[in-house]
């Protein structure tokens, strides 16, 4: 199952806005989980969970569990105006700027 978490977790921050990139671009303060720092959407989320579920053969009832535990786990937020309060704090720049940049 660690493999399984590890890659979706790997996947959900590909994806995640700002991405992998940032994290180790900058030194944060700590006081804020990094999960926070991130956004993606959460039936994003939910979809990626599934793909990989269906790929590594966790059984229907399981998946469930693993959503679960990976969406209160360390996936990026589903909510964008946490995760701007989260990067305020810590003296980033808001998601928007990030989705401006890549238009």
């Amino acid at each position: 199952m660690k493999e399984l978490y590890d890659n979706i977790f790997e996947a959900l921050y590909e994806e995640a806005v700002p991405g992998l990139e940032e994290i180790e671009e900058y030194e944060y303060s700590g006081e804020t989980p990094v999960n926070y720092l991130h956004f993606l959407d959460g039936d994003r989320q939910i979809e990626v969970i599934e793909e990989y579920c269906e790929e590594y053969g966790v059984p229907v009832g399981d998946r469930k569990q693993v959503k679960f535990n990976l969406i209160l786990g360390k996936s990026p937020s589903s909510s964008l105006e946490n995760v701007n309060n989260a990067r305020e704090d810590e003296g980033l720049k808001p998601v928007e700027e990030f989705l401006d940049e890549s238009v």
